[in-house]
């Protein structure tokens, strides 16, 4: 335990809209280094229809939770009290009293005007959760807002106490010795980490980069449908012709502790999406951090949070992409130094779940 923390001997919920799994994201690595401060933490998996706890270490527990039914299509004013209800229900199934409520989405829990004497958190990650009609009433119940770029902040519209927190980087993934390794290979390798099959993806634009380069070796790792399909139905013939060409290989999905070791082998990191279309949804990947904390070169379709930053090497529109992916793999040395690597794993380091932590910290203190 970290001594002075403000969450040591704090009781807090964390609302996911994720369940408690091996493959950790965002939340769940919130909950472990909350743990890891001394917190008592309590990870609310998605709705269940049974109660039950799981204990993962002796500050952290996963809560299964039978919700009351049709308590988000009662008026506000009544919603409130049965939500006021729910936390007391689940405050007595646990013998604990929470100080602090970190909710990371809008489906429930959003309408916590009548729970009093706690510190209550909306922290949004992933702007598409903004769309929700729930969105108002959680301005009028919660006390901080924090989103991890501009375009969610803004929706949090003119409360006082809204502020950006970049994507957490799980820090024990970096190993200079494994983010150093060399590709031994005498072709260039390029790597796409991340689900194949989400609209978000320019499969177009991946073809002809693929086509344009058959010296180069571009390796897909993640999970894709059989079907070939996108996540809206639509069939990806582009993905499919991309996969088929003979300078392409697919490689399963990873767990999220393996992505530096297996991204050490490839000299170049691709993110190929439809900024266009996609401009304020794609503004901050997480992927992105991911990638950083590498150290190793990363071409990109145009990501707006990394506007300014020389991090990644970013096409400004689509038209630009090939020349730039050419570019930069032409030239790998002068993208590979040993000063650019550093420099890309200290922001990593910079932007760690710890400090992210130490930054809510101050922002908590605010409104105490």
């Amino acid at each position: 335990m970290i001594e002075n923390s403000l969450f040591a001997n704090k009781t807090i919920l964390i609302i996911s809209p994720q369940s408690w799994q091996k493959n950790f994201v965002s939340k769940h690595h919130y909950a472990t280094k909350l743990a890891d401060l001394g917190a008592k933490v309590y990870f609310l998996n998605p709705p269940n229809k049974s109660a039950k706890i799981f204990n993962v270490n002796k500050n952290l527990h996963v809560v299964n939770f039978k919700h009351t039914k049709g308590i988000n299509k009662l008026p506000a004013a009544i919603s409130g009290l049965m939500v006021k209800r729910e936390i007391q229900r689940l405050e007595k199934l646990l013998s604990v009293t929470f100080d602090i409520i970190w909710n990371f989405e809008l489906s429930r829990f959003y309408n916590l005007r009548f729970v009093k004497d706690k510190i209550k958190i909306l922290h949004i990650v992933d702007l598409n959760l903004m769309e929700s009609s729930n969105l108002m009433l959680a301005l009028k119940s919660y006390q901080l807002f924090f989103g991890t770029s501009d375009f969610i902040v803004e929706k949090f519209g003119s409360t006082a106490y809204k502020f950006k927190i970049n994507h957490g980087y799980n820090i024990e993934l970096l190993a200079l010795d494994k983010i150093q390794k060399e590709n031994n290979s005498s072709r260039i390798k390029v790597a796409y980490l991340g689900n194949l099959s989400i609209d978000y993806l320019d499969w177009n634009l991946i073809y002809d980069v693929i086509v344009t380069n058959p010296s180069i070796e571009f390796h897909f790792i993640g999970p894709i449908k059989d079907n070939a399909r996108s996540d809206s139905g639509e069939i990806l013939e582009f993905q499919k012709k991309s996969l088929q060409l003979e300078n392409c290989f697919i490689h399963e999905a990873i767990s999220s502790g393996e992505i530096n070791a297996e991204l050490s082998k490839y000299d170049l990191l691709l993110l190929c999406y439809k900024a266009n279309e996609y401009l304020e949804q794609l503004a901050n990947p997480h992927k992105v951090l991911e990638y950083i904390g590498t150290g190793k070169p990363i071409v990109a379709t145009y990501t707006y949070e990394y506007r300014d930053s020389n991090l990644i090497e970013m096409a400004s529109n689509r038209e630009d992409f090939i020349a730039l992916f050419n570019h930069v793999s032409g030239n790998l040395s002068k993208f590979s130094t040993q000063n650019l690597c550093r420099s890309r794993i200290k922001f990593a380091k910079e932007n760690s779940y710890q400090n992210q932590i130490k930054r809510i910290e101050n922002y908590i203190q605010l409104i105490l």
